[in-house]
């Protein structure tokens, strides 16, 4: 079976229902096309979970004054590893921010000791 092949069967198969996947996942023999038609269905069952998956939600509430707009944000819904993910990837990331700042500090103070102390 070739590549436009399997392209037609991963379409015929998207528009079938997951039960109907589900059947054809439990009901293939060890015939190569069976089984290669299991993987299809397999991968279509697969990309509507990654598609229906939750997103992070943000409810957010909007407050209007005349000529203001501002937005409160009143909820977020993110998934746990989501954010474990996040606050590691933005602790990561300080760590040099926090060198630079440090350094910065340090050669102010050194040229302002020097005008002040300095002989």
């Amino acid at each position: 079976m070739d590549a436009e092949n399997i392209n037609e069967l991963f379409d015929k198969y998207s528009s079938m229902t997951d039960e109907e996947l589900q059947a054809v996942l439990n009901n293939h023999g060890d015939d190569r096309l069976e089984v290669l038609r299991a993987k299809v269905a397999r991968s279509v069952l697969e990309q509507r979970r990654r598609e229906a998956a939750p997103a992070p939600v943000v409810t957010s509430m909007v407050v209007r004054q005349e000529g203001d707009r501002r937005v409160v944000i009143t909820d977020v819904r993110i998934p746990f590893w989501s954010m474990v993910n996040l606050l590691v990837t933005v602790s990561v990331a300080s760590i040099p921010a926090c060198f630079i700042f440090w350094l910065m500090w340090m050669i102010f103070f050194s040229i302002y000791e020097g005008c002040t102390y300095g002989h």
